[in-house]
């Protein structure tokens, strides 16, 4: 009952063509596109790394996990409230809003012409779109944006978790590496 009370201050759900509406501020919003993420403890880490690097809004598609899903309130560790939320239901309508406003959107995606992040000048105006954990993000959401970033891995690296490639693409001067124990549990390192 006490998270259903916050429900109406902090996330509000809209079709892609309300957003424009929302976005048009003086100053560009920092803003981060959640396409999918479906594993409600990612979905909490990756707002508690947006919340840290100083973003003013999530835009999530309509099939994300619940952000009040008790694992994602956990993992968001009180970021979830100082957030502001746009849940939408077509993502790539939700895109060519943003692009009619000024900003230019990015897929965090692999393929053919994906430029390398570190070779990418991040503005104040970029917005990046992080996909699904195991299926990343569609072809439709993919050709919606201006174009797409793929973030260096060494040699037989398969991928990186969904609020790790956040990270990343938000915080580019800084190198993340991702390694596991002999448990299997993932140890992460930053270096700036």
């Amino acid at each position: 009952e006490f998270l259903d009370n916050l429900k109406i201050s902090h996330t509000n759900e809209i079709s892609g063509s309300q957003l424009g509406s929302i976005i048009q501020t003086e100053t560009p919003q920092k803003i981060l596109i959640c396409d999918g993420l479906r594993d409600p403890g990612n979905l909490g880490t990756v707002i508690r790394t947006a919340n840290a690097l100083g973003f003013d809004r999530l835009i999530l598609s309509a099939d994300c996990a619940d952000v009040y899903n008790p694992k994602t309130v956990r993992a968001a560790m009180g970021a979830l409230f100082r957030l502001e939320m746009s849940i939408v239901d077509d993502i790539p309508a939700a895109i060519g809003e943003l692009q009619a406003n000024g900003y230019d959107v990015r897929a965090a995606a692999l393929n053919e012409n994906a430029m390398p992040l570190n070779t990418y000048c991040v503005t104040a105006h970029t917005v990046f779109v992080i996909g699904n954990e195991g299926h990343g993000l569609s072809e439709e959401t993919v050709t919606a944006c201006n174009g797409a970033v793929i973030i260096p891995m060494a040699e037989g690296a398969e991928s990186l978790n969904a609020a790790i490639e956040e990270y990343q693409a938000m915080a580019p001067d800084v190198t993340v590496i991702a390694t596991y124990d002999s448990s299997g549990t993932l140890q992460t390192q930053i270096e700036a």
